[in-house]
């Protein structure tokens, strides 16, 4: 025979049993609910999301067929020398010279400054399997009437002189 104080603790743990499954029923539908809107979501992106990645997959195609990927590669190689070589401060002063820099090499890269070092260079390469033996003082004497010689040491007296010349700073633009 049950007494009334069991018969209370029974219902007391039946109401709670009663609140616990109410809540884990709210919580399957919600969870529920959830499922089916991702469902239909992915449902909807599928397509998109599977033209997104064809188009991605040719366009990556066609950056390695150019060759960019090896090139970015060699260019990441570059990049981890110039790090592992330079210090924080050694870039610091190139920030700080890469103007001066970069004007010095777009004078460099004028076109006749592109050809004096072209003809420079085949003329170098011709002098080395030319001469055999170096010219007398009267041989030497003698290239002095060719009008290019004394044009070419004109030119390089001059070059001599700015480079002896002490250097002229100049004011930093502002």
């Amino acid at each position: 025979m049950t007494t009334l104080l069991e018969r209370d603790q029974v219902e007391a743990r039946l109401d709670l049993l009663s609140a616990q499954v109410a809540f884990i029923a709210d919580e399957l539908a919600v969870q529920r609910q959830l499922r089916l809107q991702a469902t239909e979501l992915i449902h909807d992106l599928s397509p998109v999301a599977g033209a997104a990645m064809d188009l991605a997959t040719s366009k990556f195609t066609v950056i390695d067929d150019k060759g960019y990927l090896e090139f970015l590669t060699q260019l990441m190689d570059v990049m981890d020398r110039v790090v592992t070589s330079f210090s924080p401060e050694d870039v610091h002063a190139l920030g700080d010279n890469v103007v001066l820099i970069l004007e010095a090499v777009k004078q460099m890269t004028q076109p006749e400054i592109m050809a004096l070092l072209r003809r420079t260079a085949v003329s170098a390469q011709r002098v080395d399997s030319d001469v055999v033996n170096p010219p007398s003082m009267f041989g030497l004497a003698r290239q002095l009437r060719d009008p290019d010689v004394r044009l070419g040491l004109a030119r390089a007296l001059s070059l001599l002189r700015t480079i002896g010349a002490e250097e002229q700073v100049d004011s930093p633009k502002e």
